[in-house]
């Protein structure tokens, strides 16, 4: 079957009548011939699982199935005889609510366990990508140092979404072919994790896991818990970098890391996952040991704590470069080219855990005491979240990526 499938592109252009290059940020539509089974040919791994949260509200993740040795999860789209009879919205938005992340688990609160809180699975990947890149050159904000066109202040990005990149291309004198050509081969690794399964669309999905997180909703651990919940792995590197991801095998590992949460950051309690979570639907969990379930969690975490310090050190030394007085001038602009480069769908990364100690180092040198680098979280917080995201670097396997690998220089 033969879909329509609105993406994001990013690419240095200049535009008639400017003087200065600009990232532009305009939609595409990309057609993509989707494969189709049935059901029979596919084994459900995992069925829907039902929880409770803290409110009384049930949350749901529909089955998973695997086909090909692939994992895929549900979306909330339908087709009948060729076409798309809902859900056609979440093909039809490139940016959506740009800058704003959603989590990207599955979750219903009316019982029907199809409806995704984020509602552009498909095109979010991109648009982190994207993001990530004006973070690391601070321009991602709406004042001068952003030189996006159409400009982009924030989500949604209506004036991103309308200009497609077919009517940008009039518009402007020269546009980077390499940027455009990176553009597309994101847009066909999107598109190639899409599979029919009895006129129903699915997604290859990241493994399901189990999240230990510590954010400090009120900034006072005390009056706060540590809570676990069940939820795919997030696809990006953004996230509340005080969580932990375990892998569904992990189960008793990430029970023991919440309780030692608890007592290590003085919290007030563990709101675990019910006991009929873990005898209900762990048992049925098959193919533990299948590489598409399997991740190492210590180094998951490592590498998401060094990216979110990496991005947070390139936008500040940007915005206040007399604070890196004492940072070696060639090692920030190695970084920003590494940023430059850094795209993980096209399995380009970066090992943001190698240099885990030095960013840790500099992001606290330069990190005043009310920091808004991270807003989500206090600054206490951070501090401990970063201690403890180091001491993960004694768990874990031999890195195998190589790009930026060198540790940071200071004098």
């Amino acid at each position: 079957m033969q879909l329509s499938i609105k993406f994001p592109v990013m690419a240095r252009a200049l535009v008639r009548g400017a003087r200065l290059e600009s990232r532009m940020l305009v939609s595409h539509i990309h057609k993509v011939e989707v494969p189709s089974v049935s059901a029979w040919e596919t084994e459900v791994p995992i069925r829907t699982v039902v929880t409770r949260n803290e409110l009384g509200l049930f949350r749901g993740m529909r089955e998973l199935r695997m086909h090909d040795g692939k994992v895929y999860r549900h979306l909330a789209i339908q087709t009948r005889l060729g076409q798309v009879t809902q859900g056609a919205a979440m093909l039809n938005e490139a940016f959506g609510d740009f800058g704003m992340r959603r989590e990207d688990y599955i979750v219903s609160a009316n019982g029907r366990f199809d409806v995704t809180s984020d509602v552009n699975p498909l095109s979010k990947p991109i648009r982190m990508v994207i993001e990530d890149r004006l973070d690391a050159m601070a321009m991602n904000l709406a004042d001068g140092r952003n030189r996006t066109w159409p400009k982009l202040v924030g989500g949604p990005a209506y004036d991103n979404e309308n200009l497609t990149l077919e009517a940008a291309m009039d518009q402007v004198q020269e546009v980077n072919r390499d940027d455009l050509e990176e553009a597309f081969a994101m847009h066909r690794a999107q598109a190639d994790r899409l599979l029919l399964i009895d006129g129903e669309l699915w997604y290859q999905t990241t493994p399901p896991c189990i999240a230990v997180e510590t954010w400090w909703r009120d900034g006072v651990a005390k009056n706060a818990s540590v809570h676990v919940r069940y939820r795919h792995l997030p696809e990006g590197m953004d996230h509340a970098i005080t969580t932990t991801y375990y892998p569904l095998s992990a189960f008793a590992e990430a029970k023991d890391a919440a309780r030692e949460m608890r007592a290590r950051l003085r919290m007030a309690d563990v709101r675990m996952l019910t006991d009929a979570f873990e005898k209900d639907n762990l048992p049925t969990f098959k193919h533990a040991d299948h590489p598409a379930f399997r991740f190492d969690q210590s180094e998951d975490f490592a590498q998401r704590t060094g990216h979110a310090l990496a991005v947070n050190i390139l936008r500040t030394a940007i915005q206040r470069p007399e604070k890196f007085g004492d940072v070696d001038g060639g090692w920030l602009p190695e970084l920003a080219a590494a940023f430059a480069t850094f795209n993980p769908l096209l399995g380009r990364d970066i090992d943001f855990a190698s240099r885990l100690p030095a960013l840790a180092e500099t992001f606290l040198a330069v990190s005043p005491y009310k920091s808004s680098a991270l807003a989500m979280l206090s600054y206490r917080q951070l501090r401990k979240a970063i201690e403890y995201a180091v001491e993960q670097l004694d768990n874990m396997p031999i890195s195998v990526h190589g790009l930026a690998a060198a540790q940071a220089r200071r004098i």
